[in-house]
Order: structure tokens, then sequence, then C-alpha cells
């Protein structure tokens, strides 16, 4: 055996990075691979040291004491009380107290940001309050870690924010290398989309409304409010494209799971097991069916995140819930993979115009779900009569 992350006992790289971060020869490349997802790879200055595979996700074995167990989890309804920071961020703003909570105890912040000159998410550090707006919201395309995880030192304290399985990566990390002043921080994730997708996306949208440069992505813009919020681009000369969820071609082709990364399909921590010390999402369900500005699911998963959450009391609101309101509002048992996924991947590559696509793969799929979900109303309302 090589020993390292090439020797997979089952599961796909989910292109965290991570591995290339704890390398001591750097002998890793973190690529975009031919269907548009970051994916990692060992290069011949391998010496099978095994670091890497301290870290992945693929030869993860579920810990016996159920110490990162949802259950265990703390949950509350929360939302900052400041209507400026409601209106910037996706829910209910508490990414960013947190993060300010940060910067003004000593610690950096690691985020994501969307770089304009390559249309991409990267991972940034972060060490002032000026620069927090860049990391606020919510990026659905994939994020590079490389570098950002890289330059995280493990004397400094800081406040790392990502997807699941990022965070799992880094709580590995911290396990191996002693590390206990980082506070990890993810969030209810649904998967990744390609940067295919969103090559042709952005490829689109500038052709058909003539944008310029872009200076302004936002995937989750409250113009219209916080359920049905907004992806709003905006171009260098003020040229604004805004569509919401319902009639963004981006975030139907998303949200019908029609190309996401293959290990989101097989995920272990969308739900049942959290490395983070915090994870935040939208609060969605009949509780908060009124409210437009935004509401936060925040589980506190460690004494880390209980301690937070109290120095937060100041400048939010907080609510205690059960675990029975966690599921109802984020729980999904499984992400099936359609039958067209594969095909529909192939033809991102083509030269296919994504409308053509569009009608091709997803409004099939949406006219199968809405009428299945007629049938079930149908058979709801049958039984309602007959007793």
């Amino acid at each position: 055996m090589s020993n390292n992350i090439m020797d997979s006992l089952g599961g796909s790289c989910t292109g965290c990075g991570v591995c290339a971060s704890i390398c001591p020869l750097k002998c890793i490349d973190v690529k975009r691979d031919i269907n548009g997802f970051y994916y990692a790879s060992t290069n011949q200055k391998c010496i099978g040291c095994g670091l890497c595979k301290s870290v992945c996700n693929k030869f993860h074995q579920e810990y016996m004491n159920n110490i990162y167990k949802i259950e265990r989890s703390k949950g509350y309804l929360m939302y900052s009380l400041d209507d400026e920071v409601l209106q910037k961020t996706s829910s209910g703003g508490i990414g960013k107290e947190i993060c300010e909570y940060g910067l003004d105890n000593g610690y950096k912040v690691c985020g994501v940001v969307y770089d304009y000159d390559q249309n991409r998410a990267v991972h940034k550090i972060i060490d002032s309050k000026k620069n927090i707006d860049d990391i606020l919201g919510s990026k659905y395309i994939q994020s590079y870690t490389v570098d950002a995880f890289s330059s995280l030192e493990k004397t400094e304290k800081y406040i790392v924010v990502g997807t699941p399985c990022q965070i799992y990566g880094l709580r590995k990390f911290m396990i191996k290398n002693k590390i206990d002043d980082w506070i990890l921080v993810d969030f209810f994730c649904h998967g990744t989309p390609s940067l295919n997708l969103w090559d042709k996306y952005i490829e689109m949208i500038k052709r058909k409304e003539h944008l310029e440069k872009i200076k302004s992505v936002n995937f989750r813009d409250k113009v219209s409010g916080w359920h049905n919020f907004s992806v709003t681009i905006t171009d260098e000369y003020g040229k604004i494209h805004s569509k919401s969820m319902n009639k963004d071609l981006f975030m139907r082709i998303f949200l019908e799971n029609l190309d996401l990364n293959n290990s989101c399909y097989q995920c272990k921590f969308r739900f049942n097991e959290v490395f983070s010390d915090i994870r935040l999402g939208d609060f969605w369900g009949p509780k908060c069916n009124d409210n437009e500005k935004g509401v936060s699911i925040v589980l506190s998963n460690t004494k880390k995140g209980d301690e937070i959450i109290k120095k937060l009391m100041n400048t939010t609101y907080v609510e205690k819930v059960s675990f029975g309101e966690i599921k109802t509002s984020q729980y999904i048992k499984e992400i099936t993979k359609p039958n067209v996924k594969n095909k529909f991947q192939e033809k991102l590559k083509k030269d296919i115009a994504l409308d053509d696509l569009y009608r091709k793969y997803v409004i099939p799929i949406e006219k199968k779900r809405r009428f299945k979900r007629k049938i079930r109303s149908i058979k709801v309302k049958i039984k309602k009569v007959i007793g």
C-alpha cells in the first residue's frame, strides 16, 4: 500500500484540502477535475507517512463514545438584533456576530470570500472588522481552501468557517496536532454544485444581460424577503441580474441535486455527525413562517460553543429549541442522486446553452416531483373523508 489518500476505503474526495495542508512535503495537489470539483491526489514526492489519511473522511471511523452525535447538541433559535446585519446576511446574522466576537477577542477569522478576478470562492484569513463584509453570506459553490488552511498557525487563535466536510478535516487536524485555540463553525449543507455549472451560468447571464466584469455576487439577496431570496449579480457598471430562487436557473439546478459532488450524495456529516463547535443554518418551518428578515438555527456542540452563545446574548435574540424542532427545520434523510446526473454533467462540458440543459433535464424532474406531491395530497384528503 502507498499509505496515502489514494488508498481509498470507499467514499469520494470532498476537496476539503486539509490533506494538502497537513502534508509535510507538500506532495498533494488539489486541482479542479473534469467535472468541475476540487480533487486531491498525490505526486511522486510522497513518502507514505500517512498523515493525509489521518484527516481524510474516506478513512473516517465512527467514534465509539458518540461525542460527535448531533443528539448531544444544544439547539437555539437566534437572530441579530441589528436590522442592518440581517439585511446583509443570509439568515439570522449569527455568523457575523460570531466573527465580530472573535475579532474583538484576539481571534483571526478564516472564512470564504468571492474572488471576482477568477469568479471563484476561496477561503481567506482576515484580522480586521473592515474586511468582515467580504466573508458574509452564503457562497453556493465549492471553495478553494489550500492556501488559507496551509497558512493557519498552530499557536494562533482562529475562528474557521466552512462546510461540514472541511470542518471534519480541520477537527482531525486539530486532534492530530493537539490544537485547542481554534473555534470551528460549519452549517447545514445541501451540497456543492460544480464550477462547470457556475462558469456556464455566469457566461449565460453576462451574454443575456450584457454584463461586464462582475463586481458583486449575492447568492441570498433578501430584496423579496428571507423565504423567497434572490440571486443578485452586479457588474462594474452597475448592471444587475436578479432572479428569485424559484426562477434562477443556477438555483433550480442546484436544488434539484443534478450537479452535486459525488461525496455530497453519501455525506456522513450533513446531519447525524457534527464536528464543529457551532453549526448554523436557516430556521425553516412553521415557527418562522411570518419572518422575512431571517432567523438562524444554531447548534452548540461543545463547551466552546456554549461560551460563545452566552457572549452573544446582548446582541442577539436567543431561544432554546428541542431536538424535534431541529429535525423539522433541517433534517434531510438523504440526497438522492438523479438517474440523469452523469448525463447532465457530461453535457455541461459541451457547448450547449444552460437554458437547453434546464429544459431537457430539470423540467422533467420538477414535473415528476409536483405530480408525486399532488398524489400525496389527494391520498391525505381521501383518508380524511373515509376516516
